[in-house]
């Protein structure tokens, strides 16, 4: 009899443990996959950074398009690889590398990530900080844009 209670217990706390792994694991794991990708986009922003120094350097001009520093492979041997974002939305523009379409839990991790966000649910709009700012992200819901100053 003590044998079958202790194992109904077992088999309830297998089950107890499941639940809890399906409903507060999910969400831990989605948070990871909203955190790699702001750290993939703050990688590439720190990748084409670098590249653009060595391409100043280099020319004595600033890169005004992503095929500067891509053509030759000499700063760059491929544009970098977004995950979660469109192909074709990474550009050079104005002294800025910018990641458009940008989803909006992405901004968010990413300047919690730098320190500009205090608010726990909405992307702060940083556009006047953008000119000091090494990383960030700034727009309004769907559009955020990514930039990282080069």
């Amino acid at each position: 009899m003590t044998t079958i209670i202790l194992s109904i217990l077992g088999i309830l706390l297998a089950a107890a443990a499941a639940l809890m792994v399906v409903f507060y694991g999910g969400s831990a794991f989605e948070d990871g996959s909203v955190g790699a990708q702001a750290n993939t986009l703050q990688n590439a922003a720190s990748n084409v950074q670098s590249a653009s120094s060595m391409f100043r350097m280099t020319t004595g001009a600033a890169p005004t398009a992503m095929t500067d520093l891509t053509t030759g492979g000499q700063y760059l041997s491929a544009a970098p690889s977004i995950e979660g974002v469109t192909a074709g939305t990474a550009t050079i523009s104005s002294g800025y590398y910018e990641v458009t379409a940008v989803p909006d839990e992405v901004c968010l991790k990413v300047n919690q990530n730098v320190g500009v966000n205090t608010d726990a649910q909405t992307v702060t709009n940083i556009p006047t900080a953008r000119p000091t700012a090494k990383v960030g992200c700034f727009g309004t819901s769907p559009n955020y844009t990514f930039f990282g100053t080069l």
